[in-house]
């Protein structure tokens, strides 16, 4: 039980249910951190937002360069990253709610965000 107490605290800001936002940030994690040619690794604190809409998820990592957004879907109950960028062939009805979101995000809302997010500069 105290599990589930945990992951809820930890996506709290997050949308979507908490046990799937807490699964997509740390895959997010390991996903940037599998890939990074840098010495320096990320850890939750460098993701600034989840959104889960059912079986499709979007994360956002604040790296060094800016914003970078990484897509998920869920596959037979596996999430399973999808790409870099918004992917073709998920219902228009997604990537308008993603967009969306993101778009509230860049006006200063906190719909979505990880309450332990660490803002870093860019560049």
């Amino acid at each position: 039980m105290h599990a589930l107490v945990l992951i809820a605290a930890m996506a709290a800001g997050y949308c979507g249910p908490p046990a799937d936002a807490y699964l997509v940030q740390n895959k997010t994690v390991a996903q940037f951190n599998s890939q990074s040619k840098a010495s320096r690794k990320i850890n939750s604190t460098y993701i600034s937002a989840v959104v889960v809409l059912g079986t499709y998820a979007e994360a956002d990592i604040s790296a060094p360069a800016g914003l970078a957004p990484t897509y998920w879907i869920k596959k037979m109950g596996v999430w399973t990253i999808a790409g870099y960028f918004a992917p073709k062939g998920w219902p228009a009805s997604i990537k308008a709610q993603l967009t969306k979101l993101s778009n509230q995000r860049a006006n200063g809302s906190k719909q979505c965000t990880n309450p332990h997010f660490v803002p870093r500069g860019s560049g």
